[in-house]
């Protein structure tokens, strides 16, 4: 699967409601390579070109209600373990996703000092969440956590 596969299947899938079906994906800003460029100078740091197309083709949203991608969660992390990573996106649970230099996608749990490595790249970890039913819950529960330990001056 390719990025535009990925967002394709996204942005095609729909869940049952009472009345109806409801898209999977909620799309509540488009953005451009320009906007992008501003996020990047704001946090020090490239957005991998996965992540980047993925922004490109569906904008910041909400898959499933469950993990949200918004421009406001671009932060840099300036200390422990995932120091100098970015954080993209946050889930339902609070729980925030970060992409390092090399394009790695960690996760940062919200409610205990824990992170782990959950995917090599961006393609790689929205694939995982496709594959786990849009489910941050089911996903959550393969990753292998560490504790997050801040380092004392």
């Amino acid at each position: 699967m390719n990025i535009q596969a990925a967002a394709s299947t996204v942005l095609h899938a729909s869940k049952k409601r009472l009345f109806g079906r409801k898209p999977i994906y909620e799309c509540y800003a488009k953005t451009t390579n320009v906007e992008l460029c501003a996020v990047e100078a704001r946090v020090g740091a490239a957005i991998p070109a996965d992540l980047r197309d993925w922004l490109l083709l569906v904008g910041y949203g909400d898959i499933n209600e469950a993990l949200s991608f918004r421009e406001e969660w671009f932060k840099r992390l300036d200390r422990g373990p995932l120091v100098n990573t970015v954080v993209f996106a946050q889930d339902i649970l609070g729980n925030h996703y970060v992409f390092s230099v090399s394009g790695e996608i960690s996760y940062l749990c919200r409610t205990a000092p824990e992170y782990a490595l959950v995917a090599q790249n961006f393609l790689t970890f929205i694939t995982n969440f496709i594959e786990a039913g849009y489910s941050e819950e089911r996903m959550i529960e393969t990753f292998r956590t560490q504790r997050y330990e801040l380092q004392s001056d």
